[in-house]
């Protein structure tokens, strides 16, 4: 009768074993898996975040052309002035 009982608690035993190596592996595929989900929401948010820089730099860029061309209209009225009252003209 002793026998007996030394196996049934041996199986006890590994059996529990296996049931929280299980356990353990299914919590740490979730946490994976819910990690890559997070991951990937955060790194949507940071393209929206990027593109919207991106866009911002582009309309910068477009309107320094025409304020390049002002600046080099006013520096030209400037010298303009500027010669006439050192007496270059």
């Amino acid at each position: 009768m002793n026998v007996p009982y030394s196996w049934f608690e041996i199986a006890c035993k590994n059996g529990l074993a296996v049931v929280l190596a299980i356990g353990i592996f299914v919590l740490c595929a979730y946490l994976v898996k819910h990690i890559a989900e997070q991951l990937s929401e955060r790194m949507k948010d940071l393209c929206k975040m990027i593109q919207s820089v991106h866009d911002a730099m582009e309309k910068h860029d477009a309107k320094a052309d025409e304020r390049g061309r002002y600046i080099r209209e006013e520096h030209r009225q400037m010298i303009d002035c500027l010669g006439r009252i050192n007496g270059y003209k």
